[in-house]
């Protein structure tokens, strides 16, 4: 069917996760998908994309402050096989998903 889910959006702010990041981790092919696996599952994660090329994995990611940020960035670092982490913090949203039939 056309649905494929229904779901809810939640404002992350309300929350008190005001930081919203773009994280790209660069895993080595050797551990990819264990990687992957890791990450995705970590509670700040909103969203991930495992991209073409050697553009990695990208995560959107929300924390309360810039310490969760640092700390998050620092359990990246500890998994092994991980070669880089490039991380971009968002000033604003300019545009949401929203449905379009």
């Amino acid at each position: 069917g056309v649905i494929e889910r229904f779901t809810v959006d939640i404002n992350e702010a309300t929350l008190g996760r005001t930081i919203t990041a773009f994280i790209t981790v660069y895993p080595s092919l050797k551990h990819a998908d264990e990687i992957i696996k890791k990450v995705v599952d970590f509670e700040e994660v909103l969203e991930s994309y495992n991209l073409s090329g050697r553009c990695g994995v990208f995560l959107k990611a929300t924390f309360g402050d810039m310490k969760a940020l640092n700390a998050f960035i620092a359990k990246i670092r500890g998994i092994t096989g991980i070669v880089g982490i490039h991380t971009c913090i968002s000033l604003e949203t300019i545009k949401k998903p929203r449905f379009t039939p």
